[in-house]
This record gives structure tokens, C-alpha cells and sequence, in this order.
């Protein structure tokens, strides 16, 4: 229980470093992202609607962070979080560090997530027609574990980082290429949008589906609460 407290307060700590500059990011990005969504039903199929649903899900709570929370350059070649590296400075377990480090991105996160599927559902004309309240909920637990088990990266790339301009330029090539290149794939031999293809099977298998995205969401967050204590240790911050 003790543990626990204390993780919790460490997430409070970082979550108050939330800037009013974030909060007008949080109210501009809610007004934008809701009137992109609600004329989903429009272009179900549009890859618009796909690289906006990835945008959001993964980057968000990035977007929301003071500057002294994101990851950046701290000298040399390691780059991290100022705030991250200051705690771990302190008589703080790792584990209780990277938990605190999770919990703080679930918060700032899943509500905002919540309100815009919401907003969708509501507002979004014809689809509330063409999807069953069950299913939509299977469709949003689709997202929001997505949003778990691959946007967790970004917290957990706060633990830092050597990196050089040459690594730099390599990481930003494999991953603008691997993203073009699942795309390509993904289009030709599916011949549909992502965020469709998540709407039929919320509609086809709501429970197998939501299943599928709560066990990945769990063991996603077992991987990345593993790689950052071992990420930590590999690092030198000195």
C-alpha cells in the first residue's frame, strides 16, 4: 500500500508540471481532433482518418507535456528527461520511478480518449447508425489498448538515450520508412482503411476483439516497465 502511495505521488508530481500552454494544446487539440471525428462516418475509409486515430493515440500525451518533462537534449550525445533524471538522482526504487512514469501517461491520457470516442459516437451522424452501442465499445477498447501497448514507448523513452546525429538521422529513416512501407502493405492486401478494419472487428467479434486489445494493452505494459529498468541500467548519466 505504501508502494503504491508513493507511486501515485510521484505521478501527481509530474502531472502538476502540466503548463497552461498545455492546457490550451489540450483544449485546441480537443476542438480540432472532435471536428475531424465527427465527420468520420463521411470517410470511413479515408487514410486521413487512419494517420489522425495514430497521431492521437500515440502522441497526445507527448503533446501535453511541460518541456522540462519531454525528452531532449541534456549534453553530449544523451538525450532524456530533465525531470526523469533528476528523480532517479533520488533514493527512489526504478520500479517505483517507471510505474509512477506509466501511471502519469494513463491519466493524462485515457480520459482525454474517453471524451473523444465519445464525442464520436454522439456527434458523428451516420455512424452511430451503422455500429451498435456493445460494438462501439469494443471499438474504443480497440483504440485505447492501442494507445497502451504501443504509445507507452513514449514514456519509456524518457529514461534517455546516446544518440549522435548519425543515429539520429538512421532512427528517423527506418521509421519513416517502415511506417511508409506498412502502409503500402497494409493498403494493397487489405484493400481498406486501418481504423475501418477495427470498426468491423468490433462489429464481428466485439468480445474477441476487445479480449485480443486487453491482453496486448497488459502484456504491453509488463514489456515496456521491463525495458525501462533495463534500459536504465545500460544508460550512463553522467
Amino acid at each position: 500500500m505504501q508502494t503504491r502511495r508513493q507511486v501515485w505521488e510521484l505521478a501527481v508530481l509530474e502531472l502538476k508540471n502540466i503548463s497552461i500552454k498545455a492546457a490550451f494544446y489540450f483544449i485546441l487539440i480537443s476542438i480540432f481532433s472532435s471536428f475531424i471525428l465527427v465527420t468520420f462516418s463521411h470517410i470511413e475509409s479515408n487514410i486521413a482518418i487512419d494517420v489522425i486515430f495514430i497521431m492521437l493515440f500515440l502522441f497526445y500525451p507527448s503533446w501535453m507535456k511541460a518541456k522540462e518533462i519531454q525528452m531532449q537534449k541534456i549534453s553530449g550525445d544523451l538525450w532524456a528527461s530533465p525531470t526523469f533524471i533528476m528523480l532517479n538522482q533520488l533514493p527512489i526504487s526504478k520500479d517505483m520511478l517507471v510505474k509512477s512514469r506509466m501511471l502519469a501517461y494513463s491519466i493524462s491520457a485515457v480520459p482525454f480518449f474517453i471524451l473523444q470516442l465519445l464525442i464520436l459516437y454522439i456527434f458523428g451522424g451516420g455512424f452511430a447508425e451503422t455500429i451498435a452501442t456493445g460494438e462501439y465499445i469494443a471499438f474504443s477498447v480497440i483504440w485505447i489498448s492501442f494507445s497502451i501497448y504501443a504509445g507507452f514507448i513514449m514514456p519509456a523513452s524518457d529514461t534517455g538515450d546516446r544518440v549522435n546525429s548519425l543515429t539520429m538521422t538512421v532512427y528517423t529513416i527506418l521509421l519513416s520508412g517502415g511506417a511508409l512501407a506498412f502502409f503500402w502493405l497494409f493498403y494493397n492486401f487489405t484493400d481498406r482503411a486501418l481504423v475501418q478494419l477495427t470498426v468491423e472487428l468490433a462489429q464481428n467479434w466485439p468480445l474477441l476483439s476487445s479480449a485480443a486489445s486487453l491482453l496486448l494493452a497488459y502484456l504491453g505494459v509488463r514489456y515496456w516497465l521491463g525495458y525501462m529498468k533495463r534500459h536504465m541500467e545500460k544508460i550512463d548519466y553522467l
